[in-house]
């Protein structure tokens, strides 16, 4: 029997413009003898294309192809022992990117890629502008305004992430304990001041936050190079007795 269809990244990665970086990308499938890296610009668009930097394949008269945009600044030693690496060197703010590693059997009836819906599962190699202080968010949450409660419909839950560097968060909000996919609006990180600032906005019934016993939370994952350091502040719906 086959082995269960995995593959292994490099976890995420933040460096400085000009530092070195390598992404390293292993698999479990001994009939996939092809592998590939894809990069998506913009993280959190999930419709975003991708671009293909490097396709290989394994063996004695295994090939090696990076594709034109990245030959100056990527390198491979090729596929070997099921293992794919890739190389930065001297990294630009446009090197920024979400980076998918996938590999194929010979039949390309089967491939196997990351998941593009998680975008933190991926491998995004964020240069630092030179200057900056890896500082994480102050996370604040605004409960509905009086306006939007008069009218007992739709009313707006909303989180501020401020004061952080660089744009590395990822922001998910939940409801008792239960993740949240609808009727979220997340806008693109904002910078001023050598700082990034971040606003999600949360439509939720009235019922819903006049039920107190209702917990929502917004978490915001900041990465700082090292570790992930998760901010996620608590809150209750709100009851009014007479």
């Amino acid at each position: 029997a086959q082995p269960a269809a995995v593959i292994d990244q490099t976890p995420d990665v933040i460096i400085m413009e000009g530092d070195n970086t390598t992404l390293r990308c292993s698999q479990v499938q001994t009939s996939h003898t092809y592998m590939s890296w894809y990069k998506q610009e913009k993280r959190r668009e999930a419709h975003s294309q991708f671009q293909l930097v490097v396709f290989t394949s394994e063996g004695s008269s295994g090939v090696s192809v990076i594709e034109q945009p990245f030959q100056k600044r990527f390198t491979t030693t090729g596929m070997k022992l099921r293992t794919l690496p890739l190389s930065l060197k001297n990294a630009q703010l446009e090197d920024t990117g979400t980076y998918y590693c996938a590999s194929q059997d010979h039949t390309a009836k089967q491939m196997l890629r990351k998941p593009s819906q998680n975008l933190f599962t991926g491998t995004p190699p964020t240069p630092c502008e030179k200057g900056h202080i890896i500082t994480p968010p102050t996370v604040t949450v605004f409960s509905p305004s009086n306006r939007e409660l008069e009218k007992k419909q739709k009313v707006t839950i909303v989180c501020l992430a401020t004061d952080f560097y660089p744009d590395h968060v990822i922001l998910t909000w939940s409801l008792n304990n239960k993740d949240i996919t609808e009727g979220i609006k997340t806008e693109e990180p904002k910078y001023e001041n050598k700082k990034y600032s971040l606003i999600s906005r949360l439509r939720i019934t009235g019922n819903q936050w006049q039920n107190s016993k209702n917990n929502f939370k917004c978490k915001v994952n900041f990465y700082n190079s090292s570790e992930s350091t998760i901010l996620s502040p608590t809150f209750w719906g709100f009851s009014e007795f007479c």
